[in-house]
């Protein structure tokens, strides 16, 4: 499997090219889950061929909660996955990614443990970051090391 690097880029830097609005009360809840446990996801971004005149460098593709939340706790630098996708490529992915919220199934907690996993996260450390209880996500983790995920979708 193919892990996209992630780097560190400077929030200042980072330009919201297709702001949206959003309800309070659920970005309240992603600052308060990224001051508790983290960022579970990094932000996706392009890099500019020339900054801004505002000194922006990047282009958000996905993330403005994230990036407003860091913003707001005062960070400096937050992880980003660099795309190099097409312009029309970057705003299909952002579309995509504002259109498809819902609850996480559960095909997607198994990949999001899996992937958490492969990037060497202990289970403690997972079940912090998706609000588990760990004994609970001691059963999830089991079942995705042996590739059970029709059983994980069956029981969860």
């Amino acid at each position: 499997m193919n892990v996209p690097e992630i780097e560190l880029v400077p929030v200042a830097q980072v330009k919201i090219v297709n702001p949206r609005d959003r309800n309070r009360v659920a970005w309240l809840a992603i600052v308060s889950s990224i001051r508790s446990v983290g960022l579970k996801k990094p932000i996706l971004v392009s890099r500019r061929d020339f900054s801004d005149a505002e000194g922006n460098t990047f282009d958000l593709v996905c993330g403005q909660g994230r990036l407003e939340a860091f913003k707001e706790l005062g960070e400096d630098f937050i992880p980003a996955i660099i795309s190099d996708a097409s312009q029309p490529d970057r705003y299909l992915m952002s579309l995509v990614e504002n259109i498809a919220r819902k609850a996480a199934s559960n095909r997607s907690l198994f990949y999001e443990v899996r992937n958490l996993l492969d990037r060497g996260y202990d289970s403690i450390a997972i079940a912090g970051k998706l609000g588990i209880g760990r004994h609970h996500l001691t059963g999830i983790v089991h079942l995705v090391e042996h590739g059970e995920l029709k059983l994980l979708q069956e029981v969860l």
